[in-house]
């Protein structure tokens, strides 16, 4: 019998719990009932060596953003380009797309929740920028 496997990394494979394969047939199972939200933005990766691989999304403007806290509506609505889906490979794109959506929240619902509580606490932040972290810290009392 052959065993299923995950991209983990490039070319490597881990074994598939029972547990882990029907966490992913009940998020594909929900996603597949979400109507997308069309924005005109696109999923953009970096890679990183040997096999670092880091997902955001690009907005009309070509400001990168992060897929936390995004509702999953507007990410199932984000445009992939067909060039990246085939240097990246579809299924490790996919992967790390739904490894960003489910950061917070393997529910739509609770991510919904949390990025709409994010939104909340950002309205009380000013832009500002910082050239360190540690000037950061000292801003905000830590």
């Amino acid at each position: 019998m052959r065993r299923a496997g995950a991209v983990t990394k490039k070319n490597e494979t881990a074994e598939i719990t029972p547990d882990f394969r029907s966490g992913v047939v009940r998020l594909l199972s929900v996603i597949r009932d979400i109507e997308p939200v069309k924005t005109g933005w696109t999923i953009a990766a970096k890679t990183y060596e040997p096999d670092g691989l880091d997902v955001f999304v690009l907005d009309n403007e070509g400001q990168d953003y992060s897929l936390l806290f995004v509702k999953w509506a507007e990410v199932l609505g984000y445009e992939v380009p067909e060039e990246l889906a085939e240097n990246i490979g579809q299924a490790r794109l996919a992967a790390a797309i739904l490894y960003g959506m489910t950061w917070f929240a393997v529910s739509s619902e609770e991510n919904d929740k949390a990025a709409e509580q994010f939104a909340e606490d950002c309205k009380d932040v000013d832009e500002r920028t910082y050239s360190s972290f540690s000037e950061m810290q000292e801003d905000i009392g830590e």
